[in-house]
């Protein structure tokens, strides 16, 4: 199973520790479904508008 929170941080809001973070987490991506790909980019999206609203 995917961990789409790890996916959102550390693709869509580029906080990653190590670049093998990074490349793993795309290649993690590289296997999802459209489905799961929609759930990261919604997460990342809470994640900013929460930022914004807090």
């Amino acid at each position: 199973m995917p961990n789409v929170a790890k996916m959102s941080r550390v693709l869509y809001r580029h906080e990653w520790s190590s670049l093998d973070e990074w490349v793993e987490a795309l290649a993690e991506l590289a296997d999802c479904n459209d489905q799961t790909i929609d759930e990261v980019v919604r997460a990342a999206q809470r994640k900013t508008a929460d930022i914004y609203f807090e």
